[in-house]
C-alpha cells in the first residue's frame, strides 16, 4: 500500500472532532483495504493520513465525499531534493497549517545539517509536530512539545531561511505559558 495525505475541505470541523472523523471515514470505507492513521483538522482542511493501494485511492476519495470534497491527495514518498527546497516546502506547509507535512519536509533538511543548524531544525520540527498533535486534539502533548522545541532552539536567534526564529520562540513560549494554543504563520 502507498501512503497519501488526503486533504478535504474543512467546512466546520475542529480538532476535537478528529477521532470522530477517523471513525466516520473507516465506516464509509469498510469495503476497501485502507489504513487511516489520523485525521488532523486545520482551519482549511481535514487532513487524512492514509495508506491505500494506488488503484483504490479514487475509491477512497469517492467514499469520503459525505464528509467533504477533495482538495488534494498527495503521495507521500521519500524524495531527494536540495536542503533549501526542503526548507521552503516546510515553510509553505506550515503556513497552510499542514504541520505534519512541514515536519516531513524539514526532516529532509535536518538529515543534511550539522551543529547549531541541526538543533535549530529539530526545534522547528518539534513546533510543527506540536501543532500536528493539536490538530488531533492532543493539546497537552502539543504544549509539552513546545517546551522540548524551546530546549532544542535554546539561545539561537535571528532569521533562518526567512523564518523569524525569535518570533517562533516567543509564540511557542506564549503557548507553553498560557496553555492557550493558537497556530501562527512564519
Amino acid at each position: 500500500m502507498d501512503r497519501y495525505m488526503v486533504l478535504l475541505r474543512n467546512k466546520n470541523s475542529e480538532p476535537k472532532d478528529s477521532r470522530l472523523l477517523v471513525k466516520r471515514a473507516n465506516e464509509l470505507c469498510s469495503d476497501i483495504n485502507v489504513t487511516i492513521r489520523d485525521a488532523r483538522i486545520s482551519k482549511k482542511f481535514i487532513q487524512y493520513d492514509v495508506s491505500v493501494e494506488k488503484n483504490d485511492l479514487a475509491k477512497f476519495v469517492d467514499m469520503v465525499k459525505p464528509i467533504s470534497e477533495l482538495v488534494l491527495a498527495r503521495h507521500i514518498k521519500d524524495e531527494k531534493i536540495e536542503k533549501d527546497q526542503y526548507i521552503k516546502d516546510g515553510i509553505f506547509y506550515f503556513n497552510e497549517e499542514r504541520f505534519w507535512e512541514a515536519h516531513e519536509a524539514w526532516e529532509g533538511a535536518w538529515k543534511m545539517s550539522t551543529g547549531q543548524e541541526k538543533l535549530l531544525l529539530q526545534g522547528i520540527i518539534l513546533i510543527a509536530v506540536a501543532f500536528a498533535h493539536y490538530q488531533k486534539f492532543s493539546n497537552s502533548v502539543c504544549i509539552g512539545m513546545m517546551g522540548r522545541a524551546l530546549g532544542k532552539i535554546g539561545q539561537i536567534s535571528g532569521i533562518y531561511h526567512n523564518i523569524d526564529v525569535d518570533l517562533m520562540k516567543n509564540r511557542a513560549q506564549d503557548i507553553r505559558t498560557s496553555k492557550n494554543i493558537a497556530t501562527f504563520k512564519i
